[in-house]
């Protein structure tokens, strides 16, 4: 997947990319991550070139603008594709729920350690994060990341949608890989170059909040099997961010200069963070994060607590590289209280960008 593209091979993706349309929906086999590569490498490799054009500087820079442009709509839908199709597969009993955890459920975020993938569809995404997100990166918008985000928001979705009998068969059947995921994430603290607790990224991409229950119920699950000593770390953007448990997620609710008002959205329990996009920080929220364009951090602009991990000068862009947990401690009560205070000006300025993120998703499921 490494090929450089020329020229006329990135106007000949951003032409599939105009009119790409999933053809009705897969016929499901086992293994299914097998199956569903086999019926849509050629795609997944497209949507891969897609992305690496938006992401490469030497490209010409209309044809990268435009790439920028399609990733998060054809990410989506390769991802609602996969799901509905484990879906239907699973409703007619082609496949059981444990087919669907097939390989690696849980994976390593580079940055953080052990954690969950979601389908970004699962995503409410704003103007800068549907485009910029860090999905769209590397391995992360590699066929076999793409395929287990689906397949893993195909058995969330399936949780939600099953009654309270049903529910208890599934969690024993997620708590294989839940067992596997909590020993890791205990190794990896006891391996940290500092003393810190152990945790779990719920999740490193996609939304574990748009799930609520199973979210719930699967963090119960890590704190039982942990005895507590694995915590829950959690950002979200999502409008249901109040339905999570504050007694087992530490919950980092993430605002950027386009989405000001879902400040609403925090749960009081939250620690309000900050995307700053374009370098801009803030000084009225608990955290900064630099956030990358074309895989670089943007210097800062502004005052505020910058995460070190974000910063252009870091070079091991780690957690553990910096020796910082600041995001995986619970806030105070303090950090609470310093939620971000939007002034009505700010929050008529930033409508317009947040209204374009959502008719995003909007379009998308129409």
């Amino acid at each position: 997947m490494g090929k450089i593209l020329s020229t006329l091979e990135r106007h000949a993706l951003l032409r599939w990319a105009d009119t790409f349309k999933p053809s009705g929906l897969i016929n499901v086999s086992t293994p299914i991550s097998k199956c569903f590569k086999t019926a849509a490498e050629q795609d997944l490799r497209n949507y891969w070139g897609i992305a690496r054009t938006a992401r490469n500087l030497k490209v010409e820079e209309g044809i990268r603008t435009k790439a920028h442009s399609q990733l998060f709509l054809i990410r989506t839908k390769m991802e609602k594709w996969f799901v509905d199709s484990a879906l239907e597969a699973l409703r007619t009993r082609v496949i059981s729920p444990a087919d669907l955890l097939d390989g690696t459920v849980f994976g390593s975020s580079l940055k953080q350690g052990v954690s969950f993938r979601l389908p970004l569809s699962s995503c409410q995404p704003t103007a800068h994060c549907a485009g910029g997100c860090y999905a769209h990166d590397g391995l992360d918008a590699s066929i076999t990341t793409v395929i287990r985000g689906s397949l893993n928001g195909a058995f969330a979705q399936h949780y939600e949608g099953s009654a309270a009998g049903e529910r208890l068969g599934l969690l024993q059947v997620f708590s294989i890989p839940l067992k596997k995921a909590v020993h890791d994430s205990l190794r990896d603290s006891q391996r940290s170059r500092f003393k810190r607790e152990a945790r779990i990224r719920m999740s490193h991409v996609g939304e574990l909040t748009a799930y609520p229950e199973f979210a719930n119920a699967i963090a119960s699950m890590i704190h039982d099997l942990s005895e507590g000593k694995v915590k829950c770390i959690i950002y979200t953007r999502h409008k249901d961010a109040k339905l999570l448990n504050p007694k087992l997620f530490v919950i980092n609710f993430t605002l950027d200069n386009a989405s000001l008002n879902r400040r609403s959205w925090a749960p009081e329990s939250a620690r309000i963070v900050y995307s700053a996009w374009e370098g801009q920080i803030r000084d009225d929220v608990g955290v900064n994060f630099l956030e990358h364009h074309h895989l670089a951090h943007t210097a800062s602009t502004g005052s505020g607590k910058i995460c070190p991990a974000t910063r252009p000068e870091t070079t091991d862009k780690t957690c553990d590289g910096v020796k910082c947990d600041y995001c995986f401690r619970p806030p105070t009560r303090g950090e609470q209280l310093v939620a971000l205070s939007v002034r009505s000006s700010s929050e008529t300025a930033s409508e317009s960008s947040t209204a374009l993120g959502m008719a995003t998703l909007t379009k998308l499921r129409k």
